[in-house]
């Protein structure tokens, strides 16, 4: 009977790629930043508030009263929707906002809140290449 190898180098090579990919995404994920966040609240796709979190120096909930009232949450490290009259909540179980470009937004109330950092430039970088 022959002796077959349990690996190829490709799929050592595969094998570690994977590794590495996962341990850079941690590190992102716990690594925490040192930017100054900024978030930005709109209503009608129309910009209603501009809040730089690190001059905020207790937590505060900003109402937005429309037919589908929703609070967020404002604080130095991060913001979220504490709250929606609307039905499904998915804005709301959406989490902390902490990181720049990280958004939370309820259609039927048609609210977004986004983060934005100081080194943040995500306008110059494509979502997509195509070729």
């Amino acid at each position: 009977m022959k002796n077959i190898p349990l690996f190829k180098k490709a799929d050592i090579l595969l094998i570690l790629l994977i590794i590495m990919a996962s341990i850079i995404f941690i590190y992102y994920l716990i690594v925490p930043n040192n930017q100054s966040l900024t978030a930005y609240i709109e209503k009608d796709g129309v910009q209603i508030l501009t809040v730089n979190l690190s001059n905020i120096a207790d937590g505060y909930d900003y109402f937005i009263d429309g037919d589908i009232p929703v609070t967020v949450h404002l604080s130095n490290e991060y913001a979220f929707i504490k709250s929606s009259g609307c039905k499904d909540k998915i804005c709301v179980n959406t989490g902390k906002l902490d990181k720049p470009g990280q958004s939370a937004v309820c259609l039927p109330a048609r609210v977004a809140v986004y983060i934005k950092g100081t080194e943040n430039n995500s306008s110059d970088i494509p979502d997509a290449i195509t070729g």
